[in-house]
């Protein structure tokens, strides 16, 4: 009975050092993988009081992730924080340099520096998922369960899974709802046009589609050498994209015969609140719109007892699914979720997202956030690979780590790979060698001086 006793013992003993050595074994791992992302700071500047730029080494194996972090302080007034279009146009690409000199050359505002935004909708170029610009909706449609970050009229941001709705009240208080905004997929449905549909709708020229066409072959060809590593790219399929083109312009074209109402704002436009425009005038074939005006494209399905008469005032609502209560001005759509609630981690397959490029490739990275006090905005981009310089891209699990470091309680990925570019007064920081390269983009998000 003692050698039993004693076998007992000594097996609990043997039991609870296993146990023991199993969790040191755990911190260990803990700590080594918490150690491989304590960045450093290589580089810290300050551009403008309030905005700061610091530049992270990640790592510590021989390639090391290097982000480019701009820290925004949201509480100081002469900073604003803004959505900028290519063109202000919902179908056009430009390089973010040009979109940053288009857009002060409007307001003769200074944009101190800027990052690539939305990804966007192969061949015709529309950004995918709501996109908002000094309250008016560039694109409305939301795509699958992605995230997007909307700013409210104090500049203060909130990221979440939005839905945009839009309804137009007419005379008698009947309800119209809007189909789309700044784009018609057919001859049915109630389409909003406003200045960044184009200032002539319906406007298609045939030998500028050519012209697209040539011109963006040419220039992945340019690219290519310049962004070789850049896996989440594809074979450039001319065939398909001047198809996609030409369907295009044929939809377009089925506003010719539609009749439309060309209004003007009485109101500043916004999200969750209403504003009215009168109707200037109705008309089917091709009409003329300047920045104050829109027009209503009624479609072959309107009911007969859905008219709208010259001089008519309509009152216009566009409303989110959440923070329904909030006022906001400016938003971009990406996906995924990356940071929530302090606890990093990507949501990619929750948004609809399962590539495995996507997901698990050493690439480029765009993605911004904010502290749990939302008294700081961090817009960051990660360096594309390169071994000569030492360097590799990062995965989304890795820039979700990189993004709570960097100081983000709330944080999201946005359009990446080649296309991750930061704009420093006028410099891309990406690319030291070459700092006016970048690929053509659709949406950016600015750091602006407030007037």
């Amino acid at each position: 009975m003692r050698k039993f006793n004693i076998l007992i013992i000594l097996l609990i003993l043997i039991i609870s050092y296993t146990n023991t050595l199993d969790c040191a074994s755990k911190k260990k791992r803990r700590a080594k993988s918490s150690s491989s992302f304590s960045g450093k700071v290589l580089f810290d500047s300050t551009i403008y009081p309030g905005l700061i730029y610091k530049n992270y080494q990640f790592g510590n194996r021989k390639l090391k992730i290097s982000a480019n972090v701009l820290e925004v302080d949201l509480n100081n007034p002469k900073l604003q924080v803004s959505v900028l279009k290519s063109k202000n146009n919902i179908s056009e690409l430009d390089k973010l340099h040009e979109i940053i000199r288009f857009n002060d050359s409007l307001d003769e505002t200074k944009t101190f520096a800027a990052i690539n935004a939305s990804f966007w909708k192969a061949f015709r170029n529309y950004p995918i998922g709501a996109c908002i610009i000094n309250g008016s909706v560039v694109e409305k449609t939301p795509y699958k369960e992605w995230s997007g970050i909307f700013f409210d009229k104090n500049g203060v941001p909130f990221i979440d899974n939005f839905k945009l709705s839009g309804t137009v009240k007419l005379y008698d208080g009947k309800i119209i709802t809007l189909s789309s905004v700044n784009r018609r997929r057919d001859s049915v449905g109630v389409v909003l046009y406003n200045h960044f549909g184009g200032d002539i709708i319906p406007h298609v020229n045939m030998n500028a589609i050519y012209k697209l066409v040539n011109d963006a072959y040419s220039e992945i060809l340019m690219d290519s050498a310049y962004f070789e590593n850049d896996s989440t790219e594809k074979d450039f399929d001319y065939v398909e994209f001047e198809r996609n083109l030409i369907e295009n312009a044929r939809t377009e074209q089925l506003e010719s015969s539609i009749q439309k109402a060309v209004i003007e704002f009485i109101d500043k436009p916004g999200i969750n609140c209403k504003f009215r425009a009168v109707v200037n005038y109705i008309d089917t074939g091709i009409v003329k719109i300047n920045t104050n005006q829109a027009v209503l494209s009624m479609g072959f399905d309107l009911p007969p007892d859905l008219i709208v008469y010259m001089g008519d005032t309509l009152e216009f609502m566009f409303e989110t699914n959440i923070h329904k209560d909030i006022e906001f001005q400016y938003a971009a759509t990406a996906t995924p979720r990356l940071v929530r609630k302090g606890k990093a981690g990507h949501e990619a397959y929750l948004e609809g997202s399962k590539g495995r490029r996507f997901i698990n490739g050493q690439l480029g990275r765009t993605a911004i956030g904010y502290d749990q006090f939302k008294n700081k905005l961090y817009l960051v981009t990660i360096d594309h690979g390169n071994r000569s310089a030492g360097k590799k891209g990062s995965t989304l699990s890795e820039l979700a780590q990189i993004m709570k470091q960097v100081g983000c309680y709330e944080a999201m990925n946005l359009d990446g790979g080649g296309s991750s570019v930061m704009v420093i007064d006028g410099k891309n920081v990406m690319s030291k060698n070459n700092p006016g390269a970048s690929r053509r983009i659709s949406v950016a998000i600015g750091v602006r001086y407030k007037k």
